[in-house]
């Protein structure tokens, strides 16, 4: 297959490059974990060749220990050894329940070296057993003898060498050695790596005193410019969400471009025009919510959504943003590859804390291993980080003197003290609706109009009668926030 039939294949499927590479990346990690545990699981319980338990004689088993710690029943493996507590350790159930009573049980045990006068060894038998002992028979042999064995009897083999008898793998060995170390060094690692995310943490924001904004003392009454609300929206919080999708549609409203129509079960959009001049995200927008039509009700919206995973429109509609807003200067070019970057320490951080974590927690190992808690300390951490790519800074200069014009303005819109009438100005609470819902202060805003007589603008038609401003407001910010937070589910990863 060639390059150029590859990328055929992947734009035929709608398979974007970076989501491809993620998730096979989840699914090898999670297919390394499952194999690793499936592996000791088998291991574990791979049951001891035994013959025929139907007569009362005795049964003769041979295991034997190689230089690596697996255990070997003639050609077959039946177990490994496993360091614990500072000995190599082999631990076997060799007989369980038999069914029917056995005069005896002999289970030879060669070891890889010459330690078994300096082994522990012993056989646990319950349920059943009249007598059993443990014997060695020269350097490298054990023998564990039993007799007098019920239907119900329950007998295992303990055997406890030297460290250091084993020649354990190299992953083996990494993880021997990471069980090995005590609780208290996992302790200092558990408090050390909150202490690398809070020096993490105090980098973000000596960056953000560095080349932050002066905080406005004085409100100002008039935007500072004649800007788009959704591009307000990213000079400020340097982030695109939910609140710039509602505030871009009341702006579409308001110019006489969509009417929203509140019924008494759901909610309308209708098209009023094809305005030229819409701007190219705003197109998008109105391309995802009407599709074709001059009219989507919330059940043909809601099928759109729930349709898709993630959506191109909508993910365009927060490009063509984020693009305008450095094309204009308010953002650096490299605005998404800084944020980039951090949701990918942060993804990467979590997976091999996940690995790690189900490498532990899965691991046959009889000991405690604490070393459980620098796992989870790396998915914390790594959840953080990735929670904070939104938050870096990346304004320019002009972007941080802009930001500081439109927090003045919100500092008005704010303000507590009623707005006086005045006849030019009747208008004034919708013209700045769109502002406020994108600086998160639209009550704020609506109670500075709690005096005034309302009038219910033409681009919201509800079948209600007498609708004031506070039932304008109850009634028309649930539906494009809803609307808004739905949407915003359908941006693919990394925009």
């Amino acid at each position: 297959m060639t390059l150029e039939t590859a990328r055929k294949v992947i734009k035929l499927f709608n398979i974007y490059p970076r989501k491809m590479f993620f998730f096979a990346l989840v699914f090898l990690c999670c297919a390394i974990g499952f194999f690793y545990w499936r592996q000791n699981l088998i291991l574990a319980d791979q049951a001891i060749d035994t013959p025929d338990l139907s007569n009362s004689e005795t049964v003769e088993i041979s295991l034997e220990v190689s230089k690596n710690g697996q255990v070997y029943q003639g050609n077959q493996q039946v177990g490994k050894v496993s360091l614990v507590e500072g000995r190599d350790e082999f631990r076997k159930i060799i007989l369980d329940q038999p069914g029917s009573s056995l005069d005896g049980l002999n289970v030879y045990l060669t070891l890889p070296s010459a330690v078994a006068g300096q082994s522990e060894s012993k056989i646990l038998a319950i349920h059943g057993v009249e007598n059993s002992k443990t014997e060695v028979i020269d350097n490298r042999h054990l023998f564990f003898t039993a007799s007098g064995i019920g239907p119900q009897a329950e007998i295992s083999i303990v055997t406890k060498m030297p460290k250091g008898t084993i020649n354990y793998p190299f992953l083996e060995d990494l993880k021997n050695s990471f069980s090995a170390l005590g609780f208290s060094f996992w302790l200092i690692v558990a408090i050390i790596l909150p202490l690398l995310l809070l020096v993490i943490l105090l980098h973000i924001i000596f960056r953000e005193l560095r080349s932050g904004i002066e905080i406005p003392k004085e409100p100002i009454a008039e935007p500072p410019m004649v800007l788009p609300p959704a591009i307000v929206g990213v000079i400020v919080k340097q982030k695109i969400g939910p609140r710039e999708i509602a505030a871009t549609l009341i702006d579409l409203a308001i110019r006489g471009d969509i009417v929203i129509v509140d019924r008494e079960r759901g909610f309308t959009f209708g098209k009023n025009k094809l305005e030229p001049s819409l701007i190219g995200y705003e197109k998008i927008l109105l391309g995802k919510i009407f599709r074709n039509s001059i009219s989507a009700d919330q059940k043909e919206i809601e099928g759109r959504i729930n349709k898709y995973l993630y959506s191109k429109k909508i993910s365009a509609f927060y490009y063509l943003i984020q693009a305008l807003a450095i094309r204009m200067g308010y953002l650096k070019s490299n605005y998404r590859k800084v944020k980039n970057n951090y949701s990918i320490i942060g993804i990467f951080g979590f997976l091999i804390g996940l690995v790690g974590l189900l490498l532990t927690v899965f691991s046959i190992n009889n000991g405690p291993s604490y070393s459980i808690f620098f796992w989870i300390g790396m998915i914390l951490t790594s959840v953080v980080i990735f929670a904070l790519a939104d938050y870096i800074p990346s304004r320019t200069d002009v972007g941080r003197a802009e930001a500081a014009n439109w927090l003045a303005f919100k500092k008005y819109l704010s303000d507590p003290k009623p707005v006086e009438f005045e006849e030019q100005n009747y208008d004034l609470f919708n013209r700045y609706l769109p502002l406020a819902i994108v600086l998160e202060c639209e009550v704020a805003w609506a109670q500075r109009f709690a005096k005034h007589n309302f009038i219910l603008p033409e681009w919201f038609v509800t079948e209600k009668r007498g609708v004031g401003l506070e039932d304008f407001c109850l009634l028309l910010f649930p539906i494009v926030s809803y609307v808004g937070r739905n949407l915003d589910t359908l941006r693919r990863p990394g925009i």
